[in-house]
């Protein structure tokens, strides 16, 4: 049997299952109705703030992605471009780890482009 086969993927496991573990003991002490008393507290003006500045900060992290492009003298697709840093920032920013989640899913994505 060959453990070094397995050790990752044990590892893997073992890191959600204490994840979900420590989330829960965390959550212990928070009511839901506490929670929705919080979102509907806020006013409809603080949400579209939210949802504009959400926005803009992924747009001027997709405008990044493309002036590194440009600056390499590669052509990638806009479209490509900005779907692929929207959702791999939104990944890294929401997972944590950048080296680990978004970075590595934009480096298989930009790869399929060619770039290396």
């Amino acid at each position: 049997m060959n453990w070094r086969r397995y050790f990752w993927p044990v590892v893997g496991i073992a890191a959600v299952v204490f994840s979900l573990w420590l989330l829960l003991h965390e959550l212990r002490g928070i009511s839901l109705d506490d929670v929705w008393d919080g979102i509907v507290a806020i006013p409809a003006r603080g949400w579209m703030l939210a949802a504009l500045s959400s926005v803009i900060a992924y747009a001027s992290l997709a405008g990044y992605d493309h002036i590194a492009l440009l600056h390499i003298g590669k052509k990638v697709s806009w479209l490509f471009v900005t779907f692929c840093s929207f959702t791999t920032y939104a990944l890294s920013h929401n997972i944590g780890g950048s080296v680990f989640s978004g970075a590595v899913i934009r480096y298989r994505a930009y790869g399929t482009r060619g770039l290396t």
